[in-house]
């Protein structure tokens, strides 16, 4: 019979089954795994693989947490605080005061002079001294206020006073006669002619 050109190049040549592949994949592989040396792992699972490569168990590890970390603390210079507790980070390389850890100060946080003007304070360390400081008069402590802390000339007319010291003195401002400080009248308060019948008397006398 007829012999074709490839039977009679793999009868000739001896070719194997990948002669004509143009690809190859696991089907094609065959025997122990392909070593490091030729460019493989050596291991036909991940496992094996990383343990043939030198990788270690973070490799496989997407996060890392404390349980991860072994060895002395992590050094200020990597990012660290070269510490095992923040008590101790603080007390030996950052030096804290009091006030590192409130929320909230209080008076007894308070050291040395009272807080100036300058600053937002009064500079003084009481009420009356705080008054002082910030000019106040005495008239700053009062709810109200009296003839005693009236100091100078009587208050103007015009700016709802009198402008005098005295009833009398006031009269003559306002031009008053003598019956202004009358409640009743009698005849001695009467003078001129006798009341007319207009105005509800008998024009006699």
């Amino acid at each position: 019979g007829q012999t074709s050109g490839d039977e009679y190049a793999d009868a000739v040549v001896q070719l194997g089954l990948l002669a004509y592949e143009s690809f190859i994949n696991d089907a094609s592989w065959i025997g122990v795994d392909l070593s490091i040396l030729n460019g493989g792992t050596g291991a036909s699972n991940a496992g094996d693989a990383r343990y043939n490569l030198n990788i270690g168990r973070l490799s496989s590890l997407d996060y890392v947490d404390n349980l991860d970390w072994e060895g002395l603390p992590l050094s200020l210079d990597n990012g660290g605080t070269g510490y095992t507790s923040g008590d101790e980070f603080d007390d030996q390389t950052l030096h804290h005061g009091l006030l590192a850890f409130e929320s909230f100060v209080t008076n007894d946080y308070w050291a040395g002079e009272s807080l100036s003007i300058q600053n937002g304070g009064t500079g003084a360390a009481n009420a009356a001294a705080a008054r002082y400081s910030l000019g106040l008069g005495r008239l700053s402590s009062l709810d109200y206020v009296n003839g005693l802390d009236w100091n100078g000339v009587p208050l103007d007319l015009d700016d709802g006073g009198t402008g005098v010291s005295s009833l009398d003195d006031f009269d003559g401002v306002l031009q008053l006669g003598l019956l202004a400080r009358e409640s009743f009248l009698n005849n001695g308060d009467w003078e001129g002619e006798d009341l007319s019948l207009l105005n509800g008397g008998t024009a006699a006398s």
